[in-house]
C-alpha cells in the first residue's frame, strides 16, 4: 500500500546564521510541532540548509536562492513566520523587506500564513509600517511572545486579533552539558555589540564581581561577533574569566547557563533560557525585546546595555543578585504556563493548517 504523502509546514525565520538563539527558537518549534502535528512534515528556509538539516533532522532550502524559495512556497499547506522579531528596520530595511516580500508570496500563492510567537519592531520607516500592517492583515493567526508585541501591532493599526503566547524557547528543557565549567560561583556573561556599548565599564563590572568570590563565565551566543566582545572585555580585566566558545548547539548552551548561579544578559534569548530554568538574571537593555521580555514575567530590565558608568551597572546588578531568590521563585512559577502556552500555539498552527481553529484558542484563554 503506498504511504500517503504528507502535508508541508514551512518556516521562515533568522536561521542558519550561526546565533544560538535563533537556532533555539527553531529548535524549539519544531519539537513542539512534531508532537502537535505529526501527520506533518516540518521544512525551513535557512542561510546554511545543509548545516540546519543536519542539526535539527528537518529539510531545508536556500533562502537566498529564487528556485529553491519557489519551490518550497509551493510546496507547502502553512507558511510561519517563526519566532524571533523579524519585522523591524532598527538594524537595516533589507531583513523586513525580504521578510514581507516572502509573506506576501505565500499569500498570492494561496497558501496559509501564520505569524507565530514572534515579537515585532521597532519600525521606523513609515513605509516599512504600511507594508506592515498588510502583511499582518494577511495572516490567519497572528500570536506573539509577550504583551508589548501585541501593543505595538495594535498602534500600528492591525484590525485582525492577536494572541500572547510566549516565546517558544521558554518550552525547552537542558541537557547535560559535556565541557567542564569552573568550579564555585559562577555568573555567566552574554554580551553583544550594541550602541555605546563601554567594554571597559563592562570589565570593571567583571572584576568586582570576581573580587566577591564569583566565577566570571562568557557565553557568546552569536559567533564571531560575541566571542570579540567577550575577548575584549576579558582583555581588560584585572581578575581571571572564561570565555565558552565550543558551544554550537542551543541545548548545550541552555546547560551551560544553568550551570551558572547568575546571568548578565544583553543577549535576550540568554535571558529566556535563563528564565525558562529557573536562573535568576539582570538584564542590560539595548532594545525594546529585552523589556517586553521582562514585563512578562513581571521585571525590569536592570539597566542600559549602553550605559558607562561601572558604579551605576554594578549598583543595578547587585539589586537584582538581592532579589536573586524571588526572581528564582518568579521564574518557576511562571514554568507550567510557558508550557501549556507553547503546546496552545503549536495546536494553534496545526488546526490552522486543517482549517479548524476553534479548540487551540480555547486552550489559549485557559492557558493565561
Amino acid at each position: 500500500m503506498k504511504k500517503e504523502k504528507k502535508k508541508i509546514i514551512l518556516l521562515m525565520g533568522y536561521y542558519g546564521f550561526d546565533n544560538l538563539g535563533d537556532e533555539a527558537v527553531l529548535q524549539a518549534i519544531v519539537q513542539k510541532l512534531q508532537k502537535a502535528a505529526p501527520e506533518y512534515e516540518i521544512r525551513a528556509l535557512s542561510n546554511k540548509p545543509s548545516a540546519t538539516q543536519a542539526a535539527f533532522g528537518i529539510r531545508c532550502y536556500d533562502r537566498w536562492k529564487p528556485v529553491q524559495l519557489l519551490k518550497a512556497l509551493l510546496q507547502c499547506e502553512v507558511f510561519v513566520a517563526g519566532g524571533g522579531s523579524l519585522l523591524q528596520d532598527a538594524t537595516g530595511t533589507r531583513g523586513i523587506k525580504y521578510y514581507l516580500l516572502l509573506m506576501r508570496a505565500a499569500r498570492l500563492l494561496g497558501k496559509k500564513l501564520f505569524y507565530y510567537a514572534q515579537g515585532i519592531g521597532p519600525i521606523n520607516d513609515k513605509k516599512n509600517r504600511r507594508l506592515t500592517v498588510k502583511a499582518l492583515e494577511r495572516c490567519d493567526y497572528i500570536t506573539v511572545r509577550d504583551n508589548d508585541a501585541a501593543e505595538f501591532i495594535k498602534e500600528l493599526g492591525v484590525k485582525k486579533e492577536v494572541f500572547v503566547t510566549c516565546d517558544p524557547v521558554l518550552s525547552l528543557r537542558s541537557r547535560e552539558y559535556a565541557p567542564m565549567l569552573p568550579m564555585g560561583l559562577k555568573m555567566g556573561f552574554a554580551l553583544r555589540e550594541c550602541k555605546d556599548f563601554s567594554a571597559e565599564a563592562m570589565a570593571r563590572v567583571a572584576d568586582h564581581f570576581a573580587e566577591k568570590g564569583w566565577t566570571i563565565v562568557f557565553l557568546p551566543f552569536c559567533a564571531p561577533n560575541d566571542v570579540a566582545v567577550s575577548k575584549l572585555v576579558l582583555s581588560q580585566m584585572k581578575s581571571k574569566g572564561y570565555i565558552v566558545e565550543d558551544i554550537s548547539l542551543p541545548a548545550d548552551m541552555m546547560a551551560a547557563i544553568s550551570a551558572c548561579n547568575f546571568i548578565v544578559g544583553v543577549r535576550l534569548h540568554s535571558l529566556i533560557m535563563a528564565a525558562a530554568q529557573g536562573v535568576p538574571f539582570a538584564a542590560l537593555s539595548y532594545d525594546p525585546k529585552i523589556d517586553g521580555f521582562c514585563h512578562e514575567i513581571g521585571l525590569e530590565p536592570a539597566a542600559s546595555a549602553s550605559e558607562q558608568d561601572a558604579e551605576k551597572l554594578i549598583t543595578a546588578i547587585e539589586k537584582q543578585l538581592g532579589q536573586k531568590g524571588e526572581i528564582k521563585d518568579a521564574l518557576l512559577a511562571k514554568q507550567e504556563e510557558w508550557k501549556a502556552l507553547s503546546a496552545a500555539n503549536a495546536m494553534l498552527l496545526k488546526e490552522c493548517a486543517d482549517g479548524n481553529a476553534s479548540a487551540s484558542l480555547q486552550q489559549f484563554a485557559a492557558a493565561k
